[in-house]
């Protein structure tokens, strides 16, 4: 009996202990497992959190970064007249999208323009403590603050304005404070948040996704420990990097943080406990079961433990590296395929594809009919990639291709299949609507070897915004052209005004003659921009000011230095008629053009009919009603009205009977062949010009090159000639020297 006991007594003790070491194994392989967790949970945090602070950060300092450019330029002015100024806000408002801008005045009181257009004056700011901070030097950005002249809450950037060194003023714009909102949410989470915080605990930022709505500071938030709460503030304080728990609702978040660097703000993540370990509970179920059945089930246990780890890892892979709805590549998990890739072959090319007015078919159609778009749109790249292929969702309505294809016509030939199934997309059973897609290619050539695929992507992006300002293209292959130009356009578009105020434009002339003595009668005054000493033609940034409005201040520049150089040559004798002087088409919209045209004239002691406005028979095309007020207001001043490039485009006879202009310009082309034998061409001109002579219109050739051209304008009875026959475009001294030498002769 005895012995029986000692036997059960050994058997309790080998049961316990085995229990015990069961037990023991199991606790400290949970805590492992726990501790590892949760080091792969903060870390991921960690790397999520400064995802998003660099979201926030490319916000704010894109937004600063406009501002600086505007702040410099709106420096260079000597006086920023009211209607200059809005026009400037109304400008930097179309392209960036800010809710407001303003112009504050260093006594505070601020001109502002709404997002509408809806212009806000003598507002004052001068108690604002942003406003004090920005007119003493500061660049700043506010908390988020109730919106005072509308609904909701907003952000506001300051920035001084400097002009040789002294503050005159600061430009402000206001953001709305859902853009930052958008960038916090934070939908690669789950059911995560995030937000901005000040270093006091107060909230900037407060996420939609929080389910608490009620908290202001996050130290009221219910912390396990004292000492947990005492770390946080101090980490918060001293801008540090750190994490904490809280309770919220019957469920535990994890929370990691960090400075931002603006103000004193730090971004929050916040995820709850259980989307990360909701897998770790089963597993500890299935080790306390294990314990009470087989010990070697503990070896399989943990291989199942293990599995379960590299599950919830994946779990949160793919709610961070695929897109929702499209299920798509998010341009994270894109870089990391695509630089796989390219370590075995550069042989590719990058592809973006835009829908354009994507905003309109979610107007028209609604939100879940843009979403079953995206879905398609996605749907269609899939089918389109091949082997070693990839494609991605980069942002809204945009995606993009990495296609193993550098062969341009096979590039061009599988988009344009690839549109044409795009576009095909029905949204609405009974109503059609016209689905336009842009395409930016970038081919990856041996100069880019060793360059980052951002910088590549960054390139297709450039092609594909050109590809949307061309309307008779909806593909567009990036080359060095388009980067050359665009560096030059950045170039001419940040000196014009100051080469306004330094008189670099300079005026050119260059003559017209009587078709019958072959004296000058008059000239045209054209512009060149002498840059750092050399010349550039006005090809090269005409086309520019004419899309940037620009044109209208050089317009009026050339006209000014037009009345001053006929007051000059009238004060000196000679007999010269006229001077044309081209006026944009902007001018003719432009409710101030004639009382700006007015101050010209009183300037100078000029009689106004020695001054020609010319305008294109494109203006005259475009809208006539408008055209043919401005000519009769013009012709009131006693200004004479030419119409240039006559021939250039879709003429109609029409025009000349509609508005009463005093002198027709025939466009070169349209004399180019005419010492040819094309007799044709030639009937058509001489009956242009003797309608003209009926109506008393005066007939100008341009172009002219050779003496059989001459001739046959005098002998058809044209009035006027000009070109490279008598003389190309001259600077001012040399066109003086010319009438000094033709009059001195007579």
């Amino acid at each position: 009996m005895k012995r029986v006991d000692n036997q059960i007594r050994h058997s309790i003790l080998v049961v316990a202990t085995i229990t015990f070491v069961l037990i023991s194994l199991c606790l400290s392989g949970l805590w492992f497992i726990n501790d590892q967790q949760n080091a792969k949970t903060n870390e991921f945090l960690a790397q999520m959190t400064t995802q998003y602070k660099a979201s926030i950060l490319r916000q704010i300092h894109g937004d600063i970064e406009t501002l600086d450019g505007m702040v410099t330029i709106l420096g260079e002015e000597e006086a920023v007249e009211t209607e200059h100024l809005y026009r400037i806000l109304e400008e930097i408002n179309n392209a960036n999208r800010f809710m407001r801008m303003g112009f504050i005045r260093t006594d505070g009181m601020t001109t502002m323009v709404d997002i509408s257009g809806q212009r806000i004056e003598n507002v004052d700011l001068s108690q604002m403590d942003y406003v004090k901070k920005a007119l003493h030097g500061e660049e700043v950005i506010t908390d988020t603050i109730k919106d005072s002249f509308g609904d909701g809450y907003i952000n506001i950037y300051a920035v001084p304005i400097y002009h040789k060194g002294k503050i005159i003023g600061a430009l402000c714009a206001v953001n709305d404070s859902e853009i930052y909102r958008s960038i916090v949410d934070l939908p690669s989470l789950g059911n995560g948040f995030a937000g901005i915080v000040k270093s006091d605990g107060a909230l900037v930022i407060r996420s939609k996704e929080d389910p608490n709505q009620t908290y202001d500071n996050i130290y009221q938030l219910s912390f396990d420990r004292q000492d947990e709460l005492e770390e946080a503030k101090q980490a918060l304080k001293n801008k540090e990097d750190g994490s904490f728990m809280y309770h919220q609702q019957g469920n535990t978040y994890l929370a990691h943080f960090t400075s931002l660097g603006i103000n004193d703000w730090l971004i929050v993540s916040m995820v709850p406990n259980s989307v990360l370990t909701s897998n770790l509970r089963m597993v500890s179920k299935l080790s306390i079961m294990a314990i009470i059945a087989i010990i070697i089930l503990l070896s399989a246990l943990l291989k199942y433990i293990n599995k379960i780890i590299l599950g919830s890892r994946k779990i949160l892979e793919n709610i961070a590296y695929f897109d929702e709805p499209t299920n798509s590549y998010t341009k994270s998990k894109f870089l990391l395929e695509a630089n796989a890739l390219l370590e075995k072959s550069r042989y590719y090319s990058i592809v973006e594809l835009d829908i354009l007015n994507f905003k309109m078919i979610n107007e028209l159609f609604g939100y879940q009919a843009g979403d079953a778009f995206l879905k398609y749109f996605a749907k269609c790249l899939k089918e389109e990639i091949q082997t070693d292929e990839l494609y991605y969702r980069h942002h809204a309505d945009c995606f993009g291709l990495m296609l193993h294809e550098q062969d341009k016509q096979t590039l061009i030939k599988r988009m344009e299949k690839l549109k044409a199934k795009i576009c095909s997309y029905e949204l609405h059973p009974q109503q059609h609507y016209y689905i336009q897609c842009s395409c930016g290619i970038k081919i990856f050539d041996e100069r880019e070897q060793n360059q980052a695929i951002d910088f590549v992507i960054n390139r297709a992006m450039m092609a594909l915004k050109e590809c949307k300002k061309h309307s008779n293209s909806d593909i567009y292959i990036y080359d060095d052209k388009l980067y050359n130009a665009s560096q030059h356009q950045s170039l001419i578009e940040s000196r014009m005004e100051t080469a306004l105020q330094n008189h670099e434009f300079e005026v050119y002339l260059q003559p017209k003659h009587d078709i019958v003595t072959e004296k000058i009668v008059g000239a045209e005054a054209l512009v060149r921009w002498n840059m750092d000493g050399k010349i550039i033609m006005p090809d090269e940034f005409i086309p520019l000011f004419e899309e940037n409005g620009f044109i209208t201040k050089l317009d009026m520049y050339v006209l000014d230095h037009a009345f001053s150089y006929m007051e000059e040559w009238q004060s000196k004798g000679y007999c010269i008629k006229q001077i044309n002087v081209n006026q944009s088409r902007m001018l003719m919209y432009r409710s101030n053009y004639m009382e700006d045209i007015k101050k010209i004239i009183k300037r100078h002691h000029v009689d106004t009919s020695a001054i020609v406005l010319e305008v294109t028979e494109s203006v005259a095309l475009e809208d006539m009603e408008i055209l043919k007020e401005t000519i009769q207001s013009v012709h009131q001043l006693g200004f004479e009205v030419s119409m240039d490039d006559f021939g250039s485009g879709y003429s109609s006879l029409n025009v000349l009977q509609a508005l009463p202009f005093d002198e027709l310009k025939l466009d070169r082309f349209f004399v180019k062949d005419m010492g040819v034998d094309h007799e044709k061409q030639k009937k058509i001109i001489q009956y242009i010009i003797e309608l003209n002579k009926s109506l008393n219109v005066r007939t100008v050739a341009e172009g002219v090159e050779t003496k059989a051209q001459l001739e046959f304008l005098r002998g058809i009875g044209c009035d006027i000639a000009q070109g490279y026959y008598f003389s190309k475009p001259l600077p001012k001294n040399e066109f003086d020297k010319l009438l000094e030498k033709e009059q001195g002769n007579e």
